[in-house]
């Protein structure tokens, strides 16, 4: 049977554990439910007939499970779990799998629940950069392909996984698979994974709405478990069909039908039929007293329900009670890990109560989702802090998050994630000029110079002796970012220089402002003054945890190094590039001292230099 993931901190502030094993530590806070299958319980129709269609198509490398909402899909999936003899590792997506970051460290803790995963893979997820990131997924294909006994990898509403980055690293690791295991995917459309070529192979088992429709005798089935007495074989038969076999239209068909109503006769249910969301809100949703109703279509605004998340954002208590029990009244509300700390609507139950709440209390949705975002800034959980203030629409707020996180976001490798949020807040509003500097560094790495400029240009008409949060002024700050974009080697070093008179001692910026000054001397032909400078910038970016920096001037030194017929000192200086920033030994330890492997490597190379 699967074992629960481990991982860094859960969302409730608790921590998981294996087998009394101490955690990774990762660059993003891993939710539990995202490796956690749908409970197979009482109420759910056993879906025996895909199931074994499902076991004798274990030779195929891909399975696809592709429908609208409502269909039962990650049901499927759980109930085949539960069947199959292989050991399965579960990962649903969700909107925040599309930065890379993030999708590693899921697949990172979802595979090692499967196979061995190497320290060096969670060590390089330390500061995921796009080095080690091309670390993490070699070790993870190769962790796959070394796989010591058959087992599934699932990716529930795969549809959500857009991101280039991302779907490559799974098709790497489809790639790697070996014989007996699958990858299996369930989604409202199919991924981006080159499934096509695969199926003309015959290495493709799909699976669509024709297969996970409910005959007669499974709607009975389902209509029994809701809480009805069996139809009889003729109102049975008209029900069916005018849901199609739908599940959940069935289900909230029975769901009615138990509060006295019954369904519509002039259309059959459809998953996006608007007609099924006049049905629910007139013959279930007001059949609710008016406290339980406020309480679903409020909450609404949450992808994930906790008791103390629910209780904050409604400002009140005993939120951890009624999710209890609304999950034992229905099936309608998702327990996302086994000790019932953690929900999810039906999708498809989520959209109709917030198309309610919208309806009845259009006003109400951004102080919650406010409330929702600074709860989840307190728990750590800045993506989704920032995911909440961008559904109120708080340009400010959203401002605030990455001003006080974006420091620490940069080292963790998060680039992707603050550029997708620098581009929400310059259409909604205007960053701050010390977030302009972020903005600038992440459109640098981006390959964007002019963005880059623009976001350097609002970061130079900020007053400069702003204190930014590591206790530097924001001059040096945007001195750094002016070194790197000046196209003119004496510019550079008198940016370089002047922000280093400026940061704080352990300002991150410390080690490229450090690099760029030793950069500028080799451009200028100051050799064995830039290789003293490089030394140094490595001896500082190590301190400082400034990853990229030390990466640059290893490379830089290695080349000073080549220039001079020293390939000795520069192979000692290209090994240590390689282990200690695509394995991020050069990291700061915890206690802030530097570990000697970078630094000392670097200083003794470049002291004999």
């Amino acid at each position: 049977m699967r074992r629960d993931p481990p991982g860094s901190l859960a969302p409730d502030g608790g921590q998981w554990s294996l087998d009394g094993l101490a955690p990774p530590v990762l660059p993003v806070p891993l939710l539990p439910a995202r490796f956690t299958p749908l409970a197979v319980r009482d109420g759910i129709v056993a879906r025996t007939a895909v199931i074994d269609r499902l076991l004798a198509a274990n030779r195929a490398p891909v399975v696809t499970i592709v429908a609208p909402p409502g269909y039962g899909k990650t049901t499927v999936f759980a109930q085949w779990a539960a069947r199959d003899r292989r050991p399965f590792a579960w990962l649903s997506v969700d909107h925040r799998g599309n930065d890379p970051v993030v999708l590693l460290s899921y697949l990172a803790v979802a595979l090692g629940q499967v196979v061995p995963v190497g320290p060096t893979v969670f060590g390089a997820l330390l500061a995921p950069h796009r080095p080690q990131r091309e670390a993490v997924l070699a070790g993870l294909a190769g962790a796959v392909a070394a796989a010591p006994r058959p087992f599934v990898l699932i990716l529930d509403d795969a549809h959500l996984l857009t991101d280039p980055e991302g779907l490559d690293a799974v098709r790497t690791l489809l790639a790697h698979l070996p014989p007996g295991s699958q990858l299996a995917v369930a989604g409202r459309r199919e991924p981006s994974l080159g499934l096509p070529r695969l199926r003309g192979e015959g290495r493709v088992f799909d699976l669509g709405v024709d297969d996970l429709r409910l005959d007669a005798a499974g709607a009975q089935e389902l209509l029994v478990a809701a809480g009805l007495w069996r139809l009889p074989e003729e109102e049975l038969a008209d029900l069916q069909a005018r849901t199609e076999g739908w599940p959940i239209g069935l289900y909230f068909a029975a769901l009615a039908r138990r509060g006295g109503a019954a369904p519509p006769r002039d259309a059959a249910f459809a998953g996006d039929d608007r007609l099924l969301a006049d049905y629910i809100r007139t013959e279930f949703l007001d059949q609710l007293p008016a406290d339980r109703l406020r309480f679903l279509t409020r909450t609404s605004v949450l992808d994930e329900l906790s008791g103390p998340l629910c209780d904050e954002m409604l400002q009140r208590t005993g939120s951890a009670a009624e999710l209890e029990d609304i999950e034992a009244s229905n099936l309608l509300l998702v327990p996302l890990d086994r000790q019932r700390h953690w929900y999810r609507y039906h999708h498809l139950f989520q959209a109709l109560l917030r198309h309610e709440l919208e309806r009845t209390e259009p006003h109400a949705v951004p102080a919650l989702a406010l409330r929702a975002s600074r709860w989840c800034e307190a728990h750590d959980l800045l993506d989704a802090a920032v995911h909440y203030a961008q559904v109120a629409g708080d340009a400010g707020r959203v401002s605030e998050i990455l001003g006080r996180g974006g420091l620490r976001l940069l080292a963790l490798g998060r680039l992707t994630a603050l550029g997708t949020w620098l581009a929400w807040l310059s259409q909604h509003g205007d960053a701050p000029p010390g977030l302009a500097v972020i903005g600038a560094w992440v459109s640098i790495n981006a390959g964007l110079p002019a963005e880059a400029e623009r976001w350097a240009d609002r970061a130079q008409r900020g007053d400069p002796l702003v204190q930014q949060p590591d206790g530097s002024p924001l001059e040096g700050w945007s001195r750094t970012v002016r070194a790197v974009l000046s196209g003119d080697a004496e510019q550079m070093g008198r940016d370089a220089g002047r922000a280093l008179e400026l940061l704080a001692p352990t300002s991150q910026w410390r080690g490229l402002a450090a690099g760029c000054l030793g950069a500028a001397e080799y451009l200028t032909g100051h050799f064995d003054i830039a290789d003293r400078r490089l030394a140094d910038a490595v001896e500082v970016g190590v301190r400082v945890g400034a990853l990229n920096a030390v990466a640059a001037a290893l490379a830089f030194r290695a080349l000073i190094a080549l220039r001079h017929d020293r390939s000795d000192e520069a192979g000692a200086l290209l090994d240590c590039w390689r282990t200690a920033c695509a394995f991020p030994g050069c990291r700061t330890t915890p206690t802030g001292s530097p570990p000697p492997s970078a630094s000392s490597a670097g200083t003794r190379a470049g002291r004999s230099g």
